[in-house]
């Protein structure tokens, strides 16, 4: 029999798309650049990410994929931890919604059975997303992330660099990094993000300036706010907010965006085959029938992301040691 997902897990994985996204600003800096990377098996491979890349034209052929290190290891293999999470469903849960009656939402009506079930799927796509943020921000600010073995997965970015600014301003110190970053690598940097601190100072140098060059406009974009300055080659951005224990407030990264990969490892599940099996997802959802003992079953969901820095040399990070 050909595996195939079974109709109540495709309503419940399409219930999980339609909720409304919970915000990852770092998730998507990794998403935003390529479709996402999905593993048949296991392990995520990054000369397989490296391969898709070049064949998208992304990446020059002939460039080899630079091991990372697991545990002090170089590999180019990655086993990410599964996040799951379920609740269960028990018998009172209809009689409390008032089993059979009619619920209209946004338009459409649908059962209360079918309502309690979207409660605990958004439920589940909040903690599962949650945690894809938080490894993303890791991955982002630290250049570190945990593997499925709780082993450190150092994604090869170089250390970050002490540097001053001087007197010099801002727009002239962080032109001078652009220039720097391009002649390092060939290219220019697609992002530019800077802690609050030195936002901070950005923005009363403009104000203070009189050169009506130094126009800025500023936007608030997914927590994310934007400085774009006349005369200045790109927008510069500050860092999302996050709970990662990291001093970011003096902090300027540069990076290409497209050298970023959100990647899922295969899940295992069962479907209209009735034995377990592996699938490329980037998250599966499911309910299990009532245990005899127990009377409940669960909603669960499971996915297995890990946030990629593929080139690592095209992401370059400094911190201003004389701005307090």
């Amino acid at each position: 029999m050909k595996m195939a997902l079974m109709k109540q897990q495709q309503e419940l994985i399409g219930v999980y798309g339609g909720i409304p996204e919970v915000r990852t600003p770092y998730w998507n800096l990794f998403e935003k650049g390529n479709a996402p990377y999905l593993s048949k098996t296991e392990i995520i491979r990054i000369d397989e990410i490296l391969t898709k890349m070049q064949k998208a034209n992304i990446v020059p052929r002939g460039v080899k994929a630079p091991p990372i290190k697991v545990n002090g290891h170089n590999t180019l293999m990655i086993e990410p931890d599964i996040i799951a999470a379920s609740l269960g469903i028990k018998a009172s849960d209809d009689t409390e919604a008032g089993a059979g009656e009619t619920i209209v939402i946004k338009g459409q009506q649908i059962s209360s059975k079918k309502y309690n079930d979207i409660e605990k799927v958004e439920t589940i796509k909040v903690s599962i997303e949650n945690t894809k943020e938080e490894m993303a921000a890791s991955a982002f600010l630290t250049g570190k992330c945990k593997d499925a073995n709780g082993d450190d997965v150092d994604l090869g970015l170089e250390e970050v660099k002490d540097v001053k600014k001087g007197k010099d301003n801002w727009t002239s110190v962080l032109r001078e990094l652009i220039e720097k970053y391009k002649k390092t690598t060939g290219k220019y940097p697609d992002k530019i993000f800077v802690g609050s601190k030195i936002a901070s100072e950005i923005s009363k140098e403009i104000e203070a300036s009189p050169n009506a060059f130094l126009t800025q406009k500023v936007k608030l974009e997914n927590g994310v706010i934007k400085y774009e300055i006349g005369n200045f080659p790109m927008a510069i951005e500050t860092f999302p907010e996050t709970d990662i224990d990291v001093e970011i407030g003096t902090r300027v990264h540069m990076y290409k965006e497209n050298y970023l990969a959100a990647a899922f490892a295969g899940l295992e599940y069962v479907g209209t085959s009735g034995k377990p099996e592996m699938i490329k997802a980037d998250v599966i959802v499911d309910k299990t029938e009532p245990d005899r003992e127990t009377a409940q079953g669960k909603i669960f969901g499971k996915s297995a992301p890990f946030p990629i820095i593929v080139l690592p040399k095209y992401f370059a990070r400094y911190n201003f040691t004389d701005i307090k």
